[in-house]
């Protein structure tokens, strides 16, 4: 069968048209302890969590690496909002701990909404050897929708992206590897 014929058939096939669900009627995940939840899905993907009363007892904590970029001072606005398309990577190159803090947290998948706002160059997201994310328990949500509910109200970025745990891959002789394509730890730090 030719390439065009091929395609023809396809173009002939058409799928009856539904309409899309009403996503406000469906039920949504709820967890009776949200917080528990988000901690025990953050191990389960290989990442930290640990209690903090202060960022500044994260920097305490997270002492012996070598270069450090931490974009929570301040009350974690970055004081010069550069466009990360004029940002050059290769000046974040070689960074050992990225800190920074998280916009939402999800309890069902422990993923936590990170912009250009909370970190300048988004390529130290995926430079860093290690990160250490400071979240509030009042920006803990049960489900992605409730996140993006959450987000709705907020400017939309020009960057943004969810991290759940360090990076890794298992598809390599079905062996996990932390560390893979990015940061070889996470750690989740509850702030208060």
């Amino acid at each position: 069968m030719s390439r065009e014929t091929f395609l023809a058939a396809v173009r002939k096939a058409k799928v009856p048209e539904k309409p899309m669900p009403d996503l406000a009627s469906l039920p949504k995940q709820r967890f009776d302890d949200p917080l528990a939840t988000f901690q025990s899905v953050l191990e389960f993907v290989g990442g930290r969590f640990e209690r903090v009363a202060s960022v500044d007892e994260i920097r305490g904590r997270m002492t012996g690496h070598g270069i450090v970029l931490d974009h929570t001072a301040n009350g974690g606005k970055i004081e010069t909002q550069t466009d990360p398309s004029q940002v050059n990577p290769h000046e974040n190159k070689g960074i050992d701990l990225l800190i920074f803090n998280g916009v939402v947290a999800v309890a069902e998948s422990a993923a936590i909404w990170v912009t250009e706002k909370q970190v300048k160059d988004p390529a130290s997201l995926f430079l860093a050897q290690h990160m250490a994310i400071a979240i509030r328990e009042e920006d803990l949500v049960h489900n992605l929708h409730e996140a993006y509910e959450k987000l709705a109200t907020q400017p939309v970025p020009r960057f943004g992206v969810f991290i759940s745990g360090p990076s890794k891959t298992a598809d390599i002789e079905q062996c996990l590897v932390i560390g893979a394509h990015g940061a070889r730890s996470l750690t989740i730090f509850l702030v208060g």
